[in-house]
């Protein structure tokens, strides 16, 4: 028996302070006082008495410990504690092996559990582990690779998550949430604007709490004005079709408000003044440092940017009238991204330090959706094209606002290049390439012969293109998933197909993917047909997946090896388990990009493991 998410939200407010009154932990909670004294009588009932009246002051635990565990049998499950374990060992470098166990009230051997998923889940793909070393648990890897871990852990925090709105459907005393969400949406497709999912609830938000501000009679009294609306007349439509909606009138401090956050999230600029220069200088700067810190790359989006400067220059003008914004989302925020929080926190404390004014954690919540948007938004497919329009002479901002009619905003990076300086391409490494004029030459990506001006035509060709790439780019993903350092072998002197298959399935059996019956299922196969494919490679695999763990065994040859008929270099022998289904990605993955024989070449010349990952996924 678990708990449930509501239950789990009191247990944390009471083991975070004791005691603590229904009112305190309904506010945090946003849920009815009923509600939380039915929520504990429940909790009493099913688990025993867990939590105990203290006379004319709340609530408090009779047993901590006996809760800890309730969170952490409950709640997420596993997979919300294993994030949480992994953010704390990649943040701190070192971690004391049984303080983590006391600090999630789990058992050791759940922690070894769930430090043996760890590797053999996220970190596998990065062919690195969670080591434990006397009491000491560390990230074995170097400072680069701790950074794309790093990366890797931001961008599946954010992938993993979503808000659902319905739930914050009592927060509000005059918005519906829900209503208010079609409204919006009706209205940003019938002015062909894309935001993000991020985007679009943070603006929700905002505007919701706009709206209960603007009927409730606490309207801004100061404007917030930070930049040139650049679409006035989208910004008078929203405010119309709000006011319209809510029967309300908005004044000009809330309309100048509205169109500040409504320009920063369709790009306009800041205009340049005092107030404004300033929170820019130091916005620039905090992210500058959390990049720093934490392996981000927040300081890159210019978007971000704008909407921090409009957002703390508001919480100013708040904090002077010591307002505070109520952040539904909070609880929320709080629990499902620790990482963005943690950063928020750290924003938070630089903002105290500069204007002499502390954050709750309300407000601290809404930075946090802030750099949400930003990560969402980082998540999308990016595009590098490169253009090669000798002709024309038209520069990269035409083909950017031309393309920018076609495909979403910040889903491509375009920059012009000469014919006569090919080395700035390959430094560029661009997706795919444009060109006005047929070029000569090899590339290692597609080239799109275009018109200049871009007809219907070419557009087709560059979604077309774009498509491709992205299945390409899945299946390399799963390709990679079953790569392991420990079974890259380059150039084997072995001469013949027996001894190297033999070769091979010693070193699955030796890393634990297979048993010693193994081989003669390989060899099973190769009797039936040959696995080689021309083009100097074989993917030899048994009939029947067998395999105790799944993988793909890699192996280039000094010397060309006869195999059945056909001239073999390059070997990726195949170690799959039953409940592996990914068997037709696999082939067509590495058949689809062997096809070219160049790139055949360029992997026999990785002597490296590292240098032929990144040669692979070229």
């Amino acid at each position: 028996m678990e708990c449930s998410t509501r239950q789990v939200g009191i247990l944390r407010q009471l083991i975070e302070r004791e005691p603590q009154t229904s009112a305190a932990i309904s506010h945090a909670l946003r849920v009815s006082e009923r509600t939380v004294r039915s929520e504990i009588k429940e909790i009493n009932r099913q688990f025993g008495s867990v939590i105990l009246p203290l006379k004319g002051r709340g609530y408090v635990l009779a047993d901590r410990a006996r809760a800890g565990a309730l969170i952490s049998e409950s709640a997420g499950k596993n997979a919300s504690r294993w994030m949480l374990i992994f953010k704390h060992i990649l943040s701190v470098g070192e971690s004391d092996y049984y303080d983590l166990a006391e600090q999630y009230f789990i058992s050791e051997s759940t922690l070894d559990s769930d430090i043996q998923e760890l590797n053999e889940g996220i970190l596998k793909r990065y062919q690195t582990r969670i080591v434990r070393r006397s009491n000491t648990l560390f990230l074995d890897c170097n400072e680069e690779l701790r950074r794309r871990i790093f990366t890797y852990f931001l961008m599946n925090e954010v992938g993993r998550q979503t808000f659902d709105l319905s739930s914050y459907a009592d927060f509000f005393q005059y918005t519906d949430i829900a209503e208010l969400k079609e409204t919006l949406l009706s209205f940003l497709r019938g002015r062909h604007m894309s935001l993000n999912d991020m985007e679009i609830t943070t603006l929700l938000l905002h505007i919701a709490i706009l709206v209960d501000r603007v009927k409730s009679g606490n309207a801004l009294k100061q404007t917030i004005h930070v930049g040139e609306d650049k679409e006035p007349t989208v910004t008078a439509a929203l405010c119309d079709c709000l006011e319209l909606h809510y029967r309300l009138t908005l004044p000009d401090t809330e309309r100048a408000y509205l169109s500040s956050l409504l320009s920063c999230r369709i790009g306009a600029a800041l205009e340049v003044e005092a107030a404004t220069v300033e929170m820019m200088g130091f916005v620039d700067t905090v992210l500058a440092e959390a990049d720093a810190g934490y392996q981000t790359q927040l300081a890159d989006d210019v978007l971000l940017k704008n909407n921090l400067v409009v957002h703390l220059l508001a919480l100013r003008e708040r904090a002077l009238q010591n307002r505070c914004l109520s952040n539904p989302m909070i609880y929320e925020i709080r629990e499902k991204f620790p990482f963005l929080y943690d950063i928020s926190v750290f924003i938070s404390m630089k903002i105290h330090a500069r204007f002499d004014f502390e954050m709750d954690e309300d407000e601290i919540g809404f930075i946090t959706l802030h750099l949400l948007c930003s990560m969402e938004k980082a998540r999308r497919e990016r595009y590098r094209i490169a253009v090669f329009d000798p002709v024309g002479r038209r520069d990269a901002v035409y083909y950017r606002e031309r393309l920018g009619i076609y495909f979403p905003q910040g889903s491509m990076e375009i920059e012009c290049f000469s014919i006569f300086e090919p080395e700035l391409l390959t430094e560029f490494m661009p997706s795919f390439v444009l060109s006005t004029t047929p070029l000569s030459g090899t590339f290692h990506v597609p080239v799109i012969l275009c018109n200049p001006l871009l007809m219907e035509q070419d557009i087709h060709n560059i979604r077309r293109c774009m498509a491709e790439i992205k299945i390409r780019q899945s299946k390399n993903q799963i390709v990679l998933s079953q790569f392991d350092r420990n079974l890259f072998f380059p150039e084997l002197e072995i001469d013949n197909k027996e001894e190297l298959l033999h070769f091979l399935c010693e070193k699955l059996q030796e890393n634990g993917y297979c048993d010693g019956r193994y081989e003669a299922l390989v060899l099973e196969r190769e009797r039936v047909a040959p696995t080689s494919f021309g083009n100097l490679f074989a993917i030899p695999h048994p009939i029947k997946k067998e395999a105790l763990r799944s993988g793909i065994a890699i192996a280039t040859l000094k010397r060309t090896m006869d195999w059945s008929g056909q001239r073999v270099r390059l070997v990726f022998l195949f170690s799959l388990t039953r409940e592996n289904d990914n068997l037709m990605q696999l082939y067509e993955g590495i058949v689809g990009m062997l096809d070219d024989m160049d790139k055949v070449r360029r992997l026999l010349r990785e002597t490296s493991y590292e240098g032929f990952v990144e040669e692979f996924i070229r």
